[in-house]
């Protein structure tokens, strides 16, 4: 005779609700960390704003591992989505503002803010890159990420995984994305020669295939100089070992685009709109061949 199922613990009860609620989000109200626990965690986060009104998710309350190999921290989509989960709930209780002071949403909070608001708290208890914090071992880059850190992280997020439906990645597949791979307490790695910089070691490494640049509507990914000089690693360096991919992914706004043969205006001033969007995104971008 079959026997009923043993009664779940607490936590499994609050990791099935999370799981049943099916978003990031409720798994990281559901899973706080609670009493003495969360006291030290508090007084290590003294003067962040969110912490004490919010909690600290449970999972980032350890260190998963020590990579001491900066080109081997990339970040799986699952562990990217976790986070993102985190960064709109807080974001939604009007808890960030940019360098200025003016408050950001899920809509306009970017990779300044949450590399200053959200993993450095984070990691300070290990002073580790966030990565370490997530990953249970290295994680190899399967593609490079090029990109600016002023483009929303909702943005972000959703070229990445529109990225990684199109070209069939498994769940496991990794991007390396400096923000979360570097340890931002520590930023020694950076210094040497540009083949010694982590950036380099990644896009180079056996098993990276290619690099996927991130476009905002204004292209701002080629003013940077470290994404000119990611191009040219990807499309010169990397392509004398054997094939190498360049792959682009741009966020145009709705009805940026042209529909029946007639222009229709982007909403917003600087927004890419009509023909000058493909113009605009070869007079700003680098020579190169893709």
């Amino acid at each position: 005779p079959s026997h009923p199922p043993a009664k779940a613990s607490g936590e499994a009860k609050a990791k099935a609700k999370a799981t049943a609620a099916g978003s990031a989000v409720d798994a990281a109200r559901v899973l706080r960390v609670e009493g003495a626990t969360f006291e030290r965690v508090r007084q290590e986060l003294e003067g962040v704003a969110w912490a004490k009104s919010l909690g600290f998710p449970r999972t980032y309350l350890e260190r998963g591992a020590e990579i001491a190999a900066t080109e081997e921290r990339a970040i799986t989509l699952k562990q990217l989505q976790e986070l993102a989960g985190h960064v709109q709930e807080v974001s939604s209780g009007k808890y960030l503002s940019d360098s200025r002071g003016k408050a950001v949403d899920w809509t306009t909070v970017n990779l300044y803010v949450i590399s200053d608001c959200i993993v450095l708290p984070f990691t300070l208890r290990f002073r580790c890159s966030f990565v370490e914090l997530v990953a249970e071992g290295p994680q190899l880059p399967r593609w490079f990420v090029s990109h600016w850190w002023g483009t929303p992280f909702c943005q972000t997020v959703s070229l990445l995984s529109f990225h990684g439906v199109q070209r069939q990645l498994p769940d496991a597949s990794a991007y390396w994305i400096c923000t979360f791979a570097n340890n931002q307490h520590d930023l020694s790695s950076l210094s040497g020669t540009l083949r010694q910089t982590p950036f380099v070691r990644a896009i180079l490494s056996d098993g990276c295939e290619g690099t996927l640049a991130l476009l905002d509507a204004n292209v701002t990914t080629f003013d940077r100089i470290w994404c000119v000089l990611e191009n040219f690693v990807s499309t010169v360096w990397a392509r004398e070992g054997g094939e190498y991919l360049y792959d682009i992914a741009a966020w145009l706004p709705a009805n940026s685009a042209l529909h029946g043969g007639r222009p229709v205006p982007a909403p917003g001033k600087g927004g890419l709109r009509d023909l000058l969007g493909p113009d605009r995104v070869l007079l700003r971008s680098p020579h190169f061949l893709l």
